[in-house]
This record gives C-alpha cells, sequence and structure tokens, in this order.
C-alpha cells in the first residue's frame, strides 16, 4: 500500500505518541513498583513524580515539539521511524546506557527506580503534545 505524505505525517504522529505513552507507562509501573519496596518508598515515589512532571514540562516537551516541527518539516518524506533525529536516537541509546549502568554499579535502589519513574512519568506527560496534535488535525479535517 502506497502512503501519501500527508498519511505518512499522521502515522509518524501515532507512533511517536504511541511510543512515549508506551514506553513511558512501562518505566514508570516498572519504577513505581520497585520504589514501593524501597525504604521511604512513598515519599520517594512523590518526589520522583514531581521531578518527572518538571523534567516532561522543561525539557521533554521541547523534545517532543522538535520532533513535531520534524514530521512537519519532513512533509511525510523519509523513513517512518524518521521523525526521530540522529540526535534523538543518540539521546535514546544513552538513557537505555545509562539505566544499564546504574544497574552494574549498584545505585541505591531508592535512586535507581527514583530515576526510572522520573522519565517515565516525564514521557508520559509529554506525549500528551504529540496526541493533542493529531487530534488537534483530526478535528480540522487534515492530517497536519
Amino acid at each position: 500500500m502506497h502512503r501519501t505524505p500527508d498519511s505518512q505525517k499522521t502515522l509518524q504522529r501515532y507512533l511517536a505518541a504511541g511510543t512515549w505513552t508506551a514506553v513511558g507507562c512501562a518505566l514508570a509501573m516498572r519504577g513505581a513498583f520497585h520504589l514501593m519496596n524501597t525504604s521511604g518508598g512513598k515519599m520517594s515515589l512523590l518526589i520522583a513524580m514531581a521531578a518527572g512532571l518538571l523534567k516532561g514540562r522543561f525539557i521533554i516537551d521541547r523534545v517532543a515539539r522538535q520532533i513535531l516541527t520534524r514530521i512537519r518539516e519532513l512533509g511525510g518524506n523519509g523513513p517512518l521511524l524518521g521523525f526521530f533525529s540522529r540526535r534523538n536516537w543518540i539521546m535514546i541509546l544513552s538513557m537505555i546506557l545509562l539505566g544499564r549502568l546504574m544497574r552494574i554499579f549498584s545505585v541505591p535502589p531508592v535512586f535507581l527506580w527514583g530515576v526510572i519513574l522520573a522519565v517515565g512519568v516525564a514521557l508520559v506527560f509529554s506525549s500528551r503534545l504529540f496526541w493533542t496534535a493529531h487530534l488537534d488535525a483530526a478535528s480540522l479535517g487534515r492530517p497536519t
């Protein structure tokens, strides 16, 4: 099936929104589950969630807006996962590596799971920008 540039942009927004939502939920649930099993878990949970909301609002929102701009500028041309720039892919791989290194070097569980929860909350919070962009375009009857 051949995709038009407009349908490609719609699909890319869906993929970006779905990826951020799914990965964010998985990280947040895993972090919350493990954090609740540490000493001071409830307070740590609240702190990590607040940190995640702040990170989402002031850091991750900016990245989401850059990705939405990239989707618009690509105009539906390029690879399906091309909405992530090379810099985004490097950041994603770095975050995965950082998570692995924190486990290898036995970072205190409250910190490890707090960071994982905060990143998950930030991703879910900022995924709203992708969903909103899609719904706004759909309500206007246009795919951009």
